[in-house]
């Protein structure tokens, strides 16, 4: 699904002690913000749909729509790895 990500070995949908209020990446240019709302809109849908386990995640992610980063858009797609199909996730 995604090819320069390492997806084998994830285990949770983010690391343990993982700030990303800290993320000093690059912020994402308007095609990257629309792909970020699309993926927060995805899994927001997924949590209202029975994925519980994801809530707290993806509640933590949509906080930082406003001004998304690479590292924000990085730890969307580790979310999406434990989706039971991420296949139907739209990723661009």
């Amino acid at each position: 699904m995604f090819p320069d990500d390492k997806t084998n070995n994830i285990k949770s949908p983010l690391e343990k002690n993982d700030h990303p209020e800290l993320d000093n990446s690059e912020l994402l240019d308007a095609k990257g913000i629309q792909k970020y709302m699309s993926m927060v809109g995805q899994l927001q849908w997924a949590v209202s749909l029975g994925r519980y386990d994801i809530l707290v995640h993806v509640m933590t992610m949509s906080k930082f729509r406003l001004t998304p980063r690479q590292g924000h858009l990085d730890r969307l797609k580790r979310i999406t790895t434990t989706y039971p199909n991420p296949s139907n996730i739209v990723t661009g």
